[in-house]
């Protein structure tokens, strides 16, 4: 199953609309089959139980453990999270890139799109038009603001 197959497991157990930090949630938890045999357990029409999660969790591999924190601090920004930013930095690179583009998400940079494959299986595109746009009005704004000071 791939990750956006689980990904879509997830936005199914939750149908009451998703905002950004629901979707970076669901976009760590899917990132890892472990991680997401658990967390779909503990996801409904009400939300994340992040604490049922991590009870469930207590003897999951770093790996996992690293993704369920950070998954819960985008969530959640008052959790903690046992991640420092050197952690992030020495993480496997594609858990290191499901980190980024999830922050990304988070921040309404990127929209996770899911597309079907012609064999049927989901795939992830992640959508940058908005990250691009907000770039074009900070450039906009440094011209205007060159501008100025001549």
């Amino acid at each position: 199953m791939t990750q956006a197959q689980r990904y879509s497991d997830m936005i199914a157990l939750h149908p009451n609309g998703l905002d950004n930090l629901y979707r970076a949630a669901f976009y760590l938890l899917s990132s890892n089959e472990v991680l997401t045999k658990v967390a779909l357990k503990h996801i409904s029409d009400e939300g994340i139980d992040f604490d049922a999660i991590k009870e469930d969790c207590a003897n999951f591999e770093r790996e996992e453990s690293q993704l369920l924190s950070i998954a819960h601090n985008l969530f959640n920004s008052t959790a903690f999270c046992t991640m420092s930013p050197s952690d992030i930095a020495n993480m496997r690179l594609p858990v290191f890139l499901c980190v980024q583009d999830a922050m990304r998400v988070a921040a309404g940079f990127v929209k996770i799109q899911i597309q079907e494959e012609s064999f049927g299986a989901k795939t992830f595109v992640l959508d940058d038009s908005p990250q691009k746009q907000i770039m074009q009005s900070y450039k906009m704004i440094d011209v205007m603001k060159a501008n100025l000071s001549e």
